[in-house]
């Protein structure tokens, strides 16, 4: 799975750092990201996606995190405490 996140390039995040930051002139720099360790495995992970960029010569910090969902064939139904739909049908 690790190939799909590698596959986010700066043209994908740029938009959405800039949306996040509030800073639509905003430029990326180095940026890397990291699985993060949570929940009980009802989801296919979750991803921090982080890095520097400039803004009009100023230094920025960014974060964004990326939480992937799935069917999982342990939980087919919505009444099942892990189906994996609850929590994005609640967004």
């Amino acid at each position: 799975m690790s190939e799909q996140f590698e596959a986010v390039d700066a043209g994908t995040l740029l938009p959405l750092v800039q949306q996040a930051t509030g800073r639509p002139t905003l430029e990326l720099g180095e940026w890397s990201w990291q699985a993060v360790q949570g929940g009980a495995g009802e989801g296919l992970g979750i991803f921090r996606y982080h890095g520097q960029a400039t803004d009009q010569g100023e230094l920025v910090n960014w974060s964004l995190i990326l939480k992937v969902f799935g069917e999982s064939a342990e939980a087919p139904t919505l009444t099942v405490w892990n189906y994996w739909r609850r929590e994005v049908d609640v967004y």
